[in-house]
Protein backbone atom coordinates (compact mmCIF):
# COMPACT_ATOMS: atom_id res chain seq x y z
CA UNK A 1 0.00 0.00 0.00
CA UNK A 2 1.48 3.37 -1.20
CA UNK A 3 1.48 6.51 1.28
CA UNK A 4 -0.08 8.18 -1.94
CA UNK A 5 -2.98 6.00 -1.29
CA UNK A 6 -3.29 6.39 2.27
CA UNK A 7 -3.26 10.00 2.24
CA UNK A 8 -6.24 10.08 -0.02
CA UNK A 9 -7.91 8.06 1.91
CA UNK A 10 -7.43 10.01 5.01
CA UNK A 11 -8.02 13.12 2.79
CA UNK A 12 -11.65 11.74 1.33
CA UNK A 13 -12.74 10.59 5.12
CA UNK A 14 -12.11 13.97 6.30
CA UNK A 15 -13.81 15.47 3.36
CA UNK A 16 -16.75 13.79 3.98
CA UNK A 17 -16.55 14.33 7.97
CA UNK A 18 -17.00 17.60 7.12
CA UNK A 19 -19.87 17.66 5.11
CA UNK A 20 -21.48 15.51 7.25
CA UNK A 21 -20.51 17.85 9.90
CA UNK A 22 -21.94 21.09 8.16
CA UNK A 23 -25.30 19.42 6.87
CA UNK A 24 -26.08 17.65 10.37
CA UNK A 25 -23.95 18.52 13.17
CA UNK A 26 -23.41 21.93 13.27
CA UNK A 27 -26.99 22.77 14.89
CA UNK A 28 -25.93 20.43 17.89
CA UNK A 29 -22.65 21.81 18.59
CA UNK A 30 -21.96 25.40 19.98
CA UNK A 31 -18.47 26.51 19.25
CA UNK A 32 -17.54 26.21 15.41
CA UNK A 33 -16.32 23.01 15.02
CA UNK A 34 -13.37 21.96 11.89
CA UNK A 35 -12.21 18.49 11.24
CA UNK A 36 -8.18 19.21 11.21
CA UNK A 37 -7.33 15.93 10.42
CA UNK A 38 -7.38 12.34 9.62
CA UNK A 39 -5.12 9.70 10.43
CA UNK A 40 -5.42 5.96 9.19
CA UNK A 41 -3.90 3.07 10.55
CA UNK A 42 -2.53 0.78 7.76
CA UNK A 43 -5.25 -1.78 7.23
CA UNK A 44 -7.79 1.12 7.44
CA UNK A 45 -9.71 -0.14 10.47
CA UNK A 46 -9.05 2.80 12.79
CA UNK A 47 -9.09 6.32 11.89
CA UNK A 48 -8.25 9.16 14.42
CA UNK A 49 -9.86 12.23 13.73
CA UNK A 50 -8.31 15.36 14.86
CA UNK A 51 -10.94 18.31 15.32
CA UNK A 52 -10.56 21.69 16.25
CA UNK A 53 -13.25 23.71 18.41
CA UNK A 54 -13.26 27.81 18.47
CA UNK A 55 -15.31 28.65 21.18
CA UNK A 56 -15.29 28.22 24.97
CA UNK A 57 -13.76 24.96 27.35
CA UNK A 58 -17.30 24.10 27.72
CA UNK A 59 -18.15 23.59 24.28
CA UNK A 60 -14.62 21.52 23.89
CA UNK A 61 -16.40 18.94 25.99
CA UNK A 62 -19.88 19.31 23.96
CA UNK A 63 -18.54 18.64 20.98
CA UNK A 64 -16.85 15.69 22.06
CA UNK A 65 -20.15 14.54 23.24
CA UNK A 66 -21.54 14.72 20.38
CA UNK A 67 -19.10 13.27 17.95
CA UNK A 68 -19.35 10.23 20.76
CA UNK A 69 -23.33 9.70 20.14
CA UNK A 70 -23.16 10.68 16.28
CA UNK A 71 -19.99 7.81 15.87
CA UNK A 72 -22.49 5.43 14.39
CA UNK A 73 -23.94 7.68 12.03
CA UNK A 74 -20.79 9.15 10.95
CA UNK A 75 -19.08 5.86 9.96
CA UNK A 76 -21.64 5.22 8.09
CA UNK A 77 -21.28 7.74 5.83
CA UNK A 78 -18.08 7.46 5.96
CA UNK A 79 -18.45 3.54 4.44
CA UNK A 80 -21.22 4.58 2.14
CA UNK A 81 -18.84 7.23 0.38
CA UNK A 82 -15.19 5.68 0.90
CA UNK A 83 -14.96 2.48 -0.85
CA UNK A 84 -13.05 0.23 1.59
CA UNK A 85 -13.12 -3.47 2.52
CA UNK A 86 -14.25 -2.28 5.73
CA UNK A 87 -15.39 0.79 7.32
CA UNK A 88 -12.86 2.51 9.93
CA UNK A 89 -14.02 3.13 13.50
CA UNK A 90 -13.71 6.59 14.08
CA UNK A 91 -11.55 8.16 16.77
CA UNK A 92 -12.39 11.45 17.84
CA UNK A 93 -9.66 14.02 19.52
CA UNK A 94 -9.60 16.97 20.23
CA UNK A 95 -6.64 18.83 18.51
CA UNK A 96 -5.89 21.99 20.36
CA UNK A 97 -2.76 23.26 18.09
CA UNK A 98 -3.88 26.77 17.67
CA UNK A 99 -4.21 26.81 21.60
CA UNK A 100 -0.81 25.80 21.96
CA UNK A 101 0.69 28.06 19.30
CA UNK A 102 -1.43 31.03 20.82
CA UNK A 103 0.65 30.53 24.56
CA UNK A 104 3.73 29.58 23.05
CA UNK A 105 3.90 32.85 21.31
CA UNK A 106 2.30 34.78 24.43
CA UNK A 107 5.39 32.84 26.51
CA UNK A 108 7.82 34.15 23.30
CA UNK A 109 6.78 37.20 23.51
CA UNK A 110 6.92 37.83 27.61
CA UNK A 111 10.59 36.26 27.37
CA UNK A 112 11.30 39.09 24.81
CA UNK A 113 9.91 42.03 26.76
CA UNK A 114 11.73 40.58 29.73
CA UNK A 115 14.97 40.58 28.29
CA UNK A 116 14.15 44.19 26.47
CA UNK A 117 13.50 45.29 30.32
CA UNK A 118 16.83 43.67 31.79
CA UNK A 119 18.76 45.13 28.88
CA UNK A 120 17.52 48.17 29.76
CA UNK A 121 17.94 48.60 32.84
CA UNK A 122 21.79 47.09 32.12
CA UNK A 123 22.27 49.85 30.00
CA UNK A 124 20.82 52.41 32.36
CA UNK A 125 23.48 51.71 35.06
Amino acid sequence: MTRLRVQRVNELIQRVLAEEVTKKLNSAIKGFVTIRSVSTNRDFSQADVFFSVFGADEDVAQAQEVFEEARANLQTAVGREVRLRHTPQLNFIFDDGEGRAARIDRLLDEEKRTREESGADASAS
